[in-house]
Formats: C-alpha cells, sequence, structure tokens
C-alpha cells in the first residue's frame, strides 16, 4: 500500500514540476528555493503529493484531541471557573492543549492561532513590565518624563532620537547586494542579590549568559582578550561560583565560550560588511578596540540567541514531553503575535525576577545520588570538626565568613562584613559577584534569569538556565547528573579544589603562565580550572575528551524526581536560610500565589498533597491551607504524572508557572525579539542561531552548541550528542517507539584521536598508491545512499574496483566520445554565457554570473538530457527553454549534485552531518530511480510498468531515445540495474559541482592584477589549434589548481601500523592502525622537491607529478575528462573581449581562508544567503561587445 501512495505522489510531483513555468529570477531558483531556511518557505509539490503528505503526517502524529471523559470535564470546568475562582489545573487543560497544539499539522493556521493564544495566556500570567520596584527612588514623577516607564526610564524622555517601526527579517548580506553603480547602470541610468541589600539582584533578568560574561564591565574585562577578534580567553567563564558546583555545571558553561569564539571567528572571517581587518590593527588601539567591541557584542547576541534556543527547545520541550513523542514543535514566543483585536501582543519591554520566582527555581529534590555525594564531600571538607546533619545556619555562616575573611577576622565578627553577608546572602538565593579574580568559596546561587532554570544543589545555582540532569529519563535538572568521581579525569578529589582557601592545591592554574591563555595571569578566570582538569599550557584549553567525558558522564546519570520530602540531608542547611529569606521578603502564600496566576486555589491539604502523611504533617504546621507557605508548598505540592503534555513532572503549581516565566523571560527581551535581526546578528549568525527542527534531536538547540564545539567527540547521529538531558538509556525506548532507532548511535563515543597529516610529496604519494594500508573513509557515506552497496571509487577491493571502473569506462568513453565531449563542452559554455549575461545602459559592456549561470550549469547539462545531441547523460528530464515540460531546473540539478558530494567527501562537522544525509538521501533515490527506470525500459521487451512510466517521460518532457546512447551501453552489460545505477549516480556526483568548481577557481586565479602576463598569454593560447598549445593552456590550468586547489587534501584510515617516509626534511608520520590521515594535497603540490620554485606558475611542468584529483587506485576517474574538457571551457571564456571582474565586491569571490588540518586553504565560501559552504556561488565578469 505504502509504495502505492508513494508511486501517486511521485507522479504528482511528476506532473506538477512538467507543468510550472521556468523560473524567472535571474538565479534560476525558485522563490522556496532562494529563500533563506530561516524563512521556511514550503518546498513545492503537487496538489495530490501535498493532499496525501497532509494525510500520512496526520496520522504519524495522531490525533489532536481525544474526547474522553477527563478532556470534557477539563473543558467543562474551564468554562465554568475561568473567569471565577480559576481553573482547575488537575484536569490537565493545559496539557491537553498543548498537545492539540503540537499535533496539529505544522505552520498551518490553526496552528499558529492556537499557539498565538497560549502564547497569550502564558504570558499575560506575569505584569509586562513589572508594575513598581522597592525603594523610593520610583516613588515620583520626574520632570523631563523619564522613568515613567521604570524598565524603560528613557522611553517617552524629551530630546531623544527617533525610533524604528519595522525591521527587516530577510537575511540579505551586504556582499550580496550588487554594487551600486552596476546597478545604477543596469536599472536606473535612462532603461544578584546586592552585597548590602538583600532586595537588589545585582545580575540581570535577561537570557544574556552573564555567568559566562560577567555582570558588569569591571568582570566582563577579565574574560575578553581585546586582540581585535572579540575572542574570550581559551576556556573561560565570569562567574567563580560555577566553581562551587559539580563538574559539569561548568562544563557545559564553556561549552558556550567556546561556541562565542567559534562565532567570532566565523565573523571576521566572513566580514559581511567589509569593515573588519584581518589581521586586526595593532598599530592603531582605537581601531582594534572599535572592531574589538563591535565582533564581540554581535557574538554575544548570536549566543545568547543560541542559549534562549536551548531554553525554548530542550528545557520546554523536556517540560511538555515533546522529545518522547519525537515532536519537533516549539513553542516560540518571540514572533509577532496579534491579540483578538488586532493590536499587537507586546514584546521586548523588559523583565524582572521576583522573589517569587527566586524561590521557585530551587529544585534540590531533584539532584542525582552522585551530585548529593559530591555535596556531601564539600561540606565535610568545609565542616570537617561537625555532622553534616546538625550544622545550624549560624554554624554555616561562620564557616564561609572564615573562608573569605581568614579565622582572626571571623573570630571577631558577630555581625559579617558586607562581603561575607553577601556569600550568606547568596546561599539564601540572592545575587552577588566579585570583579577580584578570587574564588568564591560559598555556595552561593544565581537568581537572575540567565542562570535560573533549576537548582544543583546550591540553592537557586545555575548555568543560564541549561539543564542536565534527568528524572525517569526526563532531563530536567541542571547538571545534577554527574558523579565526581567518574568525573574527576584521573584526580581521587574532582570537587573540593575549586575552593582555594580549602587547601592550598586547589586553586589550580595552568602549568605556566607564559601561555597565550594565562600570560601575566596569576588569578582570575584564565586561573580557574575544576574537576581536576588542567589547562593546555600553550592554548589555555581543556583537554576535549576530558571534557566530553564529563558532559557523558552527566547525560548517562539519572536526577532524582520532583517529590515532598526529597531534598538530600545535605542541603538542610540551605534549605532553611531559604525559608528564612522568603519570611525577611514577605512573600505571599501558596493560594496566593497560585490565584493571582490565574489556578484554583487549594481548599484543603489532600487537594494540595493527597498523600496522608504529607498532608498531615503540613496540616499539623500549618493549621490551615491557606497559611501554607509559597516556598514550602511548591516544594512539597503533588507532582504530575508523566504523559502528553506533561514530560517534566515538577509541581503543578511550579509547572505552570515556569511555562509563564519561559515566556516572560524570553519574549520580554528585547535582544530576543524587536533586535533579533539580521542587521545586528548579520546575515550568517541570524541563521546560524535559527530554530532547527531538522536536525535529527527534535529541535533541540543543545545537541548543535555540543557537536560544534566538541566535533572529535560526538557522531552526528550519537543520542549523547542530539539527546544530552535524556539518559542513553531512556532514548533507546523512545525511538524504538518512534520506530526510528535505527537511524541513531547509542554507544558511547569513543575519546577523539588526533588526526594526523601527511604534507610532503613523497608521503602523499605512499599514502594514495598503498591503498591496502589506507582505506578510503567515504565508504561508509556512499554506501547509505546506494543500499549498502557502494560505488567504485570507494572499493579498497581491486577486483571489485576495477570490474565497475571498467564498465563505466567502456560507457562513458567509446572511441571517439572525447571529441563529442569537447566540442559539447565547449558550445556549452559559449551559448550559457550569451543567454545568460545581461546588458549595461549605454556602455557597449555584458555582464553574466560566471560561477552561478555558467560554470555551475555546463557539468549539468552534460549529465542530463540534451535534445538533439549524442552524448552521455543519466536520463535526468532537465527543464529549460528548449524543454519546457522537463521536471527539474538547472539550478536544482546542480543543488542535488552539490549536495550529495558534500556529504558523500566533505561530510566531517557532525553539527550539518544528519539534514546533509537526510537530504542526500531523498536526492539519491530521486536520481537512481530515473536512471533505473530508463535502463529497465531500455531491457524489457514487453509492456511493463517501468516502460510505461518512462515512455510517459519521454513523451511528456520531450525526451527522445537517441540521448540514452550512454545507458544503452550500460544495459547491454551483464550487471543489475540497481547495481549500475548506484555507479552512474556515483559518476554523476563527482563530476558536477567538483567540475565547476575547478573551473571557478582557474578563471579567479588568472584575473587576478598580479597575473595579467600570464591572462594575456593565455588569451593568445585559446585562439590557437597547435598541440604545443593545447598542452601550454592546460598547463596553465592544473597551475592555478595546484597553487588554489579545491581539494586542499583528503582523508584516509590506517588499517596497519605503517611509518609515512615524507620528503622536503620533513619528520616521517607513525601511523597505527585506525589512525586518520588527512592527505595534504595543497602542501604535497607545493613541495619543492617535485615542483622547484612552487610558487612560480610555470606552464610546462611535467603532468603526472600534479596530485590535484588525487593517486592511486581511487584517483578521480574524471581526473584525464576535466583534463580534456577544462581547457576548451575555458576557450570560451577566455575568447570574451576585454574579459575582466566586475566592479566592487560582485566581481570576487566571497571566501575565507581556514586551517584545514595545517593546511591554510581558501575552502569556505559565503553563498548568497550569507552561509557557509564548500561551493563558490557568485562571481560576475564583464566583457566588451
Amino acid at each position: 500500500m505504502s509504495t502505492l501512495v508513494d508511486s501517486v505522489k511521485s507522479l504528482s510531483d511528476l506532473v506538477y514540476y512538467s507543468r510550472r513555468p521556468l523560473p524567472g529570477s535571474p538565479d534560476g531558483l525558485t522563490a522556496s528555493e532562494a529563500a533563506p531556511a530561516v524563512l521556511r518557505k514550503p518546498t513545492e509539490h503537487g496538489k495530490l503529493f501535498d493532499i496525501i503528505d497532509d494525510i500520512q503526517a496526520q496520522i504519524k502524529r495522531g490525533s489532536p484531541i481525544d474526547l474522553d471523559d477527563g478532556t470534557v470535564e477539563a473543558i467543562i470546568d474551564a468554562l465554568k471557573h475561568s473567569q471565577t475562582t480559576g481553573i482547575d489545573d488537575r484536569y490537565l487543560l493545559l496539557e491537553k492543549v498543548f498537545t492539540f497544539t503540537s499535533r496539529l499539522p505544522p505552520n498551518s493556521i490553526i496552528q499558529k492561532k492556537v499557539t498565538d493564544a497560549l502564547i497569550s495566556l502564558l504570558y499575560n500570567d506575569l505584569p509586562h513590565p513589572p508594575g513598581t520596584y522597592l525603594g523610593k527612588k520610583y516613588q515620583f514623577r520626574t520632570a523631563d518624563g523619564s522613568y515613567n516607564n521604570i524598565n524603560i526610564p528613557d522611553l517617552g524622555k524629551a530630546k531623544m532620537p527617533y525610533t524604528r517601526t519595522v525591521q527587516s527579517r530577510n537575511p540579505i548580506p551586504y556582499s550580496s547586494l550588487p554594487d551600486p553603480d552596476l546597478l545604477f547602470d543596469a536599472l536606473l541610468k535612462r532603461d544578584g542579590t546586592d552585597e548590602k541589600n538583600r532586595n537588589i539582584n545585582n545580575t540581570s533578568s535577561y537570557l544574556d549568559l552573564s555567568p559566562l560574561y560577567g555582570d558588569s564591565d569591571a568582570i566582563q574585562k577579565t574574560v575578553r582578550q581585546f586582540d581585535g577578534r572579540g575572542l574570550l580567553w581559551e576556556d573561560c567563564f565570569a562567574d567563580q561560583r560555577m566553581l562551587m558546583m559539580p563538574p559539569s555545571t561548568p562544563a557545559l558553561l564553556i561549552m558556550f565560550c567556546r561556541n562565542h569564539n567559534f562565532i567570532a571567528r566565523r565573523l571576521l572571517q566572513i566580514n559581511e560588511r567589509r569593515t573588519y581587518t584581518d589581521p586586526p590593527p595593532q598599530n592603531d588601539p582605537a581601531a582594534l578596540m572599535t572592531q574589538d567591541d563591535d565582533i564581540f557584542n554581535r557574538a554575544r547576541l548570536i549566543n545568547c540567541a543560541h542559549f534562549a534556543n536551548v531554553i525554548l527547545s530542550d528545557y520546554i520541550g523536556a517540560i511538555l514531553g515533546l522529545t518522547k513523542e519525537g515532536n519537533p514543535w516549539s513553542l516560540n514566543p518571540l514572533d509577532i503575535v496579534r491579540e483578538t483585536d488586532h493590536s499587537l501582543l507586546e514584546r521586548g519591554q523588559g523583565n524582572s525576577v521576583s522573589v517569587e520566582f527566586n524561590l521557585l527555581y530551587r529544585w534540590h529534590a531533584t539532584i542525582s545520588e552522585s551530585d548529593e555525594s559530591w555535596t556531601e564531600d564539600l561540606f565535610r571538607k568545609m565542616f570537617p570538626d561537625k555532622p553534616i546533619h546538625s550544622l545550624t545556619v549560624a554554624d554555616f555562616r561562620a564557616r564561609v565568613a572564615e573562608l573569605r575573611l581568614g579565622p582572626s577576622a571571623a573570630a571577631t565578627t558577630v555581625n559579617p562584613t558586607p562581603a561575607a553577608q553577601e556569600i550568606s546572602n547568596s546561599a539564601q538565593g540572592t545575587e552577588g559577584g566579585d570583579p577580584s579574580g578570587a574564588v568564591d568559596p560559598s555556595p552561593q546561587v544565581t537568581t537572575n534569569a540567565t542562570s535560573r532554570q533549576v537548582s544543583n544543589g546550591w540553592g537557586n545555582g545555575k548555568v543560564n538556565g541549561t539543564v542536565n540532569g534527568k528524572v525517569n529519563g526526563v532531563t530536567h535538572s541542571k547538571d545534577d547528573s554527574r558523579s565526581s568521581t567518574s568525573t574527576a579525569a584521573d584526580t581521587d578529589d574532582g570537587l573540593s579544589f575549586a575552593v582555594p582557601n580549602l587547601d592550598p592545591r586547589q586553586l589550580q592554574r595552568s602549568k605556566t603562565n607564559a601561555s597565550t591563555s594565562t600570560a601575566g595571569a596569576t588569578s582570575g578566570p584564565r586561573t580557574w580550572t575544576f574537576g581536576g582538569l588542567d589547562r593546555d599550557p600553550v592554548t589555555g584549553k581543556y583537554d576535549d575528551n576530558k571534557l566530553a567525558a564529563i558532559i557523558q558522564n552527566a547525560t548517562e546519570t539519572i536526577a532524582q524526581g520532583f517529590r515532598a520530602r526529597g531534598t538530600p540531608e545535605v542541603l538542610r542547611v540551605v534549605e532553611m536560610m531559604a525559608i528564612e529569606q522568603a519570611r525577611e521578603w514577605g512573600v505571599c502564600t501558596m493560594n496566593e500565589f497560585r490565584q493571582f496566576i490565574g489556578l484554583k486555589a487549594y481548599g484543603d491539604f489532600e487537594e494540595w498533597n493527597p498523600d496522608p502523611e504529607i498532608a498531615n504533617a503540613a496540616r499539623a504546621l500549618y493549621g490551615h491551607i491557606d497559611n501554607l507557605e509559597l516556598y514550602v508548598g511548591m516544594q512539597a505540592e503533588q507532582t504530575k504524572v508523566p504523559g502528553p503534555g506533561a514530560g517534566l513532572c515538577p509541581g503543578y503549581t511550579i509547572s505552570r508557572a515556569i511555562l509563564g516565566d519561559a515566556v516572560a523571560l524570553t519574549r520580554g527581551d528585547r535582544f530576543l525579539t524587536t533586535d533579533l535581526t539580521p542587521y545586528n546578528l548579520t546575515a550568517w549568525g541570524y541563521q546560524d542561531c535559527a530554530h532547527d527542527a531538522r536536525n535529527g534531536a527534535f529541535g533541540s538547540g543543545m545537541a548543535k552548541i555540543l557537536l560544534r564545539n566538541l566535533p572529535g567527540n560526538y557522531t552526528y547521529n550519537s543520542v549523547y550528542g542530539l539527546f544530552p538531558f535524556y539518559t542513553p538509556k531512556a532514548m533507546v525506548g523512545v525511538l524504538q517507539n518512534l520506530r526510528i532507532r535505527e537511524l541513531y548511535d547509542f554507544v558511547r563515543p569513543k575519546p577523539e584521536q588526533e588526526v594526523l597529516t601527511v604534507n610532503s610529496y613523497a608521503g602523499v604519494n605512499q599514502v594514495l598508491f598503498d591503498y591496502q594500508s589506507f582505506k578510503v573513509t567515504y565508504e561508509r557515506t556512499m554506501k547509505r545512499l546506494t543500499n549498502g552497496y557502494g560505488f567504485f571509487l570507494a572499493f579498497d577491493e581491486p577486483a571489485k574496483h576495477l570490474r565497475d571502473l571498467k564498465i563505466m569506462r567502456e560507457a562513458l568513453f567509446p572511441e571517439g566520445s572525447m571529441a563529442e565531449y569537447g566540442v559539447f563542452y565547449r558550445e556549452t559554455t559559449a551559448r550559457l554565457i550569451e543567454t545568460k549575461s545581461f546588458s549595461l545602459v549605454g556602455k557597449g559592456v555584458r555582464s553574466v554570473d560566471i560561477v552561478r549561470d555558467v560554470f555551475n550549469l555546463v557539468p549539468v547539462h552534460w549529465i542530463s538530457k540534451q535534445v538533439d545531441l549524442l552524448v552521455p547523460q543519466a536520463g535526468i528530464p532537465l527543464k529549460t527553454k528548449e524543454t519546457p515540460q522537463g521536471i527539474h531546473t538547472e539550478q536544482e540539478v546542480y543543488q542535488f549534485m552539490a549536495l550529495c558530494f558534500t556529504y558523500i567527501f566533505l561530510n566531517v562537522q557532525p553539527e550539518t552531518g544528519w539534514i546533509l544525509e537526510e537530504n542526500s538521501e531523498k536526492v539519491a533515490k530521486l536520481l537512481q530511480g530515473y536512471v533505473k527506470g530508463h535502463i529497465d525500459s531500455i531491457r524489457s521487451k514487453k509492456i511493463s510498468i517501468s516502460k510505461l512510466k518512462d515512455s510517459f517521460l519521454h513523451w511528456f518532457t520531450g525526451e527522445k531515445d537517441k540521448s540514452h546512447e550512454f545507458l544503452k551501453r550500460l544495459a547491454a552489460t551483464n550487471r543489475s540495474s540497481e547495481e549500475l545505477s548506484y555507479n552512474v549516480f556515483g559518476i554523476i556526483v563527482a563530476s558536477c559541482a567538483n567540475f565547476s568548481m575547478a573551473a571557478t577557481l582557474i578563471l579567479n586565479f588568472y584575473l587576478a592584477d598580479e597575473r595579467k602576463a600570464e591572462r594575456e598569454e593565455i588569451i593568445k593560447l585559446v585562439k590557437s589549434e597547435k598541440a604545443e598549445s593545447k598542452s601550454l593552456l592546460l598547463g596553465y590550468i592544473l597551475e592555478a589548481l595546484r597553487l588554489d586547489p579545491q581539494a586542499p587534501g583528503i582523508f584516509r584510515q590506517a588499517s596497519v601500523d605503517v611509518e609515512v617516509k615524507e620528503s622536503n626534511g620533513l619528520a616521517p608520520v607513525r601511523v597505527q592502525k585506525g589512525d586518520t590521515i588527512f592527505v595534504s594535497l595543497k602542501n604535497a603540490n607545493n613541495d619543492p622537491t617535485a615542483f622547484p620554485n612552487p610558487q612560480k606558475i610555470d606552464p610546462t611542468r611535467p603532468l603526472d607529478r600534479y596530485k590535484i584529483f588525487g593517486a592511486g587506485m581511487h584517483s578521480c576517474l574524471g581526473q584525464f575528462f576535466t583534463q580534456a574538457m577544462m581547457p576548451e571551457v575555458m576557450r570560451s571564456v577566455f575568447s570574451l573581449k576585454n574579459i575582466r571582474r566586475a566592479p566592487g565586491e560582485s566581481g570576487k569571490l566571497y571566501r575565507f581562508r581556514a586551517d584545514l588540518f595545517g593546511t591554510t586553504t581558501n575552502y569556505c565560501y559565503v553563498d548568497k544567503k550569507g552561509c557557509a559552504s564548500p561551493w563558490p556561488s557568485s562571481m560576475i565578469v564583464q566583457y566588451d561587445i
């Protein structure tokens, strides 16, 4: 049945794609194809396809609503009481609405409307901005109108600048905009808590990652490098209280430090507005600081948006149980929402942490057993002479004062000094910070929204809301999930060493202060360590394997559940101080709080908690339910039962309040709403931090952070990286129930191994020719796209490799074919230049995007159907002006090929691995289906479904049978249609994007001003048919690719222990079985032992010296083909009169340098959407007519 349905869908798409008009835009893309991914433009399909797909998707999601007795009772209760006594949340109406919403068709109008209503409901649970603050300062009106709005004091104030009403959301990078004079010619010219006052929260109330960046200018300066690149010191954070938490908490925060530095480096590399200089202007301090501030602040905006994604996707997803359903839906409170009266629901109006929410987030009951043990060890070191259970508040405060001030000072301090008081304040749930760089030895907590999602055992300590414990397999406590012994990194004491005054060893600084990271630093963030880790003496970074081990141990550890009587004994004194503080603040009662947020007040203790022991104990203590204190009431309330809409299962009141708080926290932040724009974040940054529902992790934001910043410690499909807040054991069952278990890797990732590099000509030759000792690394990806078969280029078995190679070579290159192919490539290049060029007004000049519209499309036309040309092709029905009924446009086919090539050969970043694989599998199935269908039709002598389908395609698209000569030769062999289609697929993928890129690099190389002499010589050579001229032209082509290669290197994996003997004075490389080797083709092609005077352009070098396309058994089949076809392409290009770059950025390749395992290369490009890509996307050239 499914096969029949899929066939109907496929046929619907074929008809739709055939009948749709050609794109009218100059880039050849439809609106949905050209749109950035973050705009979520749907892929176009036939109507029947959409109908069937919608039905299938709804069946998969399940029925939005089950009208059982519970649902009916919940609706009736809401109708009766929502405007009077309040909704009875025991009926789980809100959870049912969340389930209903998540199961609606994605991005449908009804889902948007219901989501908007949910956001409005939750956001309006609390006042925004707050109505008042404590203190006289805000009691009276000011003369100039300031502070009328407390959170925006200058709003409405006299003499303020104009405001902006509309913010663009289309991330068009500056580099993609046409040069102004080009535009004119073409179109316009005629055609905390305060240490003295515990009522003050010293930190911000926003998701600004202040534990990483600091909450004041003075503290922030201790973590910034100020070197013009906007970087933080490696593996640093500003809040020393993180050192008082189990190691996985600071380890998780360090991931955001690394992410900031990744972002900052990428911003400098892309340099979207061309305002940065690299290297930074060291001789101009003012310019250096300006650049550093700009990069730093933009990187922080992007990093904080990443963190907000963690909150909205991972954290709320856990609360609602969405991950267990495999549901990527996200409650997005950031968008513009219009009320029923068409008014806008406010956003970006500010936020303030209240005392009630300070108390709400002390989730001590959820602390894992291992973290409980870790905390007990810490207390034993702090109080060696007194049992933990007998500690009093006075004991704790006295000891904290002693650690802070020294024994003699503490002995004379009856009333603690402000500094000592700050520590005790922090232990009670208030805020404080110390910019001095000395480690604060107290168990402080953070109350700001940036660090408030869950408690780790110290009142309210959190890493900006990041979560990492698990209850019943669901993460819901922060970092409370890791044992000290298993994460101490080869030390028997992974915890107390974070407290410097407890032991002289405990301030663990780097082994040297002469390094880049620690030079001149004797205290402060650059010297802090935790969990028994040591910093690298040169880089200042921690070892990736040890950091990963800490986080992965935490992922494996289950947190305890929310419940009454669940707080560990070791936190007794902390709980006592919390209760005292709540009373000092005059906090409301449990029922008052519930009624304020719209919930029904409890009528008795049994309704609050049905457990007789708990209810009776509370009654004995409070007498009446209305006397129940908020803090105690929330912590001991009956908890939810896991189910739809309820993944994280705290008490009912906490559950509702944290959702409202999460919405208020994010929606009230200007930098996550109105100012979250491509202009502020850059086009790349805006897309980098966008929610990605197709990342294999159901939209997890933390997955990207881990896979990006510990790439050697997670595979692209590891449940450890994709679902770090769920135990791997729990995810086995979840993914099994979703019937996708086979897509994931459940084995704990192995520690990263160093990638060895081979850089000399002799060493590269040894590795590439010794196919038995050094195996290819792309066999897995090729097999993934070919149902386990592979492709001859990936075969390490000589017999199998040569068998398939022989078949493909004979079918592809029959006698006399190369001359025909050469004519085709030359004429197609010339034709595309002619048809894709545009004129400038009154100048006799034409322009063309030589990359997008010519080089990228020439091989597309070769591998696709060409009417009336007997050329080899895969039988892909191309949609052009000549064949308007074709299925796929030129640009679509190019994107297909570039995507699959990237997945097979360039798939080295786990953060992009999932989406590459998912998309490539779809494309591979499509293309192989075309090829197999044609071959089956050719072979079939009877009427069959495949023959009818192929005939239908011929008739509908205008194909002609004589174009199947290549496939006819393959059909004549004794190989199966499936195996032949796999080999054809491999051939066309390898021959398209790679060829286009080579052509781009050659032209770009010789258009450089410093290569004018060589360019003039090439222009002469293309006009000559002499054998010597052809040889020299090929020499110039190979020299360009030698000095600016499209493939800087390739990977191999050792199957035995072996020593690689390097040339050019390099030491031999000792390789062990299993090692990964990066074979640097670029460095080998610049080895003076093989290429004397390597920087000189010499077109007479021996052809057999070049290692541009690899070497040995796995040398690219297209090597000799490219050497034959590329001169023909260049003939058409360099025959253009006065060919030159277009003015401004339009005429340049938008790319940046990167270091790839010691090989410096122009490896990364920036596409038209502002995203980094391995492929060049545009370069406009001009020529005279």
